[in-house]
């Protein structure tokens, strides 16, 4: 998230910059999680109904999340909402509509939040996560000192997606680092599918892996990617381009392998912060209000939160209603 921070302020100076030269106002403005992302376990548990197109995606209240912070990801499982962010902040909802914060023990920035194995994770600075069974109890558990973003459970071992490494363990303690990626990787996100994981984050490009240890380069991009999911037998990642101008970026996969760009997601000024799913459509959440549908996943149509003074860093799905997280402790719910 702080990576993404920088692109804000970027964004913001490319703006002032337009409005001050044009005689007919400011430019364009939409939004990129990571950071970690609405990771359910491989099961999409909760997700529920998602609207199909955006008319119905144009009513959004605010909702009290009692915090300032900056909430960087939220997921949706085990019948609750859980978001997490800067300071070590922690909140949950059954609804979405009331929230309740939690004692974390930590005042590390929380990158990212999971749900693999029937655990919540949550993914700090510093080598440290978080784990709960219930979303309202947490415990401390420690690495190697590295920023932390995301985490993915299958085959009956865990892959943790950090800074400074990836690495592979099955007791959550013992922890086997892979190789083929730059250091460091900078890895923001994780997904499985197609018997392939795949990683992408801080650098942009797209590596995978059969068993998580020995990674393959698939897709250079040269700005960050924030998020990756594997739906409906598709891979799909967002982020931002850099070249030849600076904007967002989505890509689409069959296979993990060969990856193309998604023409709808490519727009310049704009970052988008998260893709999530719901039954068989997509969402895309990012700056300043900006947000895109799909039912077919390659051609977007855009929307908005209505809330143009913040960035959507996560989106979830989960007991029939979707919820944005965002800066400031934004939370909104589609109505």
């Amino acid at each position: 998230m702080r990576f993404l921070r920088v692109l804000l302020l970027l964004i913001s100076i490319s703006f002032f910059i337009i409005a001050c030269g044009s005689s007919g106002g400011g430019g364009d403005s939409s939004g990129n999680t990571n950071g970690g992302g609405n990771d359910d376990g491989g099961g999409n548990p909760g997700i529920i109904s998602c609207p199909s197109s955006t008319s119905l995606l144009n009513t959004w209240a605010q909702r009290t999340s009692g915090t300032t912070n900056n909430l960087n990801d939220i997921v949706y499982a085990n019948n609750t909402f859980i978001a997490v962010g800067d300071n070590g902040t922690i909140v949950s909802s059954t609804d979405g509509t009331t929230w309740t914060q939690r004692t974390s023990g930590t005042t590390n920035n929380l990158n990212g939040i999971s749900y693999q194995n029937s655990i919540f994770f949550a993914f700090g600075d510093n080598g440290l996560f978080l784990t709960s069974t219930d979303g309202i109890t947490w415990q401390t558990k420690t690495t190697d000192p590295q920023p932390l973003y995301d985490i993915f459970y299958t085959n009956n071992f865990y892959l943790l997606a950090g800074y400074d490494y990836i690495a592979k363990s099955t007791d959550l303690s013992n922890w086997t680092k892979g190789s083929g990626y730059p250091n460091p990787p900078g890895a923001y996100t994780i997904a499985y599918g197609n018997t392939l994981f795949t990683y992408s984050g801080e650098r942009g490009d797209i590596y995978t892996s059969s068993d998580g240890l020995n990674w393959t380069k698939r897709q250079d991009n040269g700005c960050y990617i924030g998020k990756i999911i594997y739906i409906n037998s598709k891979f799909y990642a967002v982020g931002c381009l850099s070249s030849p101008a600076f904007g967002s970026v989505g890509y689409i996969s069959n296979d993990g392998i060969t990856w193309s760009e998604i023409n709808d997601l490519k727009e310049g000024n704009i970052i988008y912060s998260d893709i999530a799913s719901c039954d068989s459509n997509l969402v895309a959440v990012g700056s300043y209000g900006n947000l895109k549908i799909s039912t077919d996943g390659t051609t977007w149509t855009s929307g908005t939160t209505g809330d143009n003074s913040s960035w959507a860093y996560s989106v979830a799905f989960g007991n029939n209603t979707l919820v944005v997280v965002g800066d400031n402790g934004t939370i909104l719910q589609l109505q």
